[in-house]
């Protein structure tokens, strides 16, 4: 759970997604970057104290859907922010870069 009010992109958030976590985050900065509504977590209302409640009740009424999300979210880490993964993005970025 990531409550904040401000964010950029999370470090805590990747972590979890890498621990194979469902991720439960306000929408505010790169926190919707990384988490995929309804798929590896779940967003809610920066500062919006009853949504967040709802959101956590419904996971621990539904462990399971915390157990699906969390394999997708460590899923999305690996193919999206793994060192191999980021490596090849640079590249391709730079290869784009200098042939254009």
């Amino acid at each position: 759970m990531l409550p904040s009010l401000n964010e950029g992109i999370s470090n805590t958030i990747l972590e979890a997604m890498a621990c194979a976590r469902a991720v439960v985050a306000s929408r505010v900065g790169g926190n919707a970057e990384l988490v995929q509504d309804g798929w590896t977590g779940t967003l809610y209302p920066a500062g919006d104290l009853d949504a967040l409640a709802a959101v956590l009740a419904d996971y621990l009424r539904q462990p399971e859907l915390a157990a699906i999300q969390g394999s997708r979210a460590r899923e999305v880490v690996q193919t999206r922010f793994a060192l191999n993964a980021m490596v090849r993005r640079y590249a391709e970025l730079y290869t784009h870069v200098l042939t254009s």
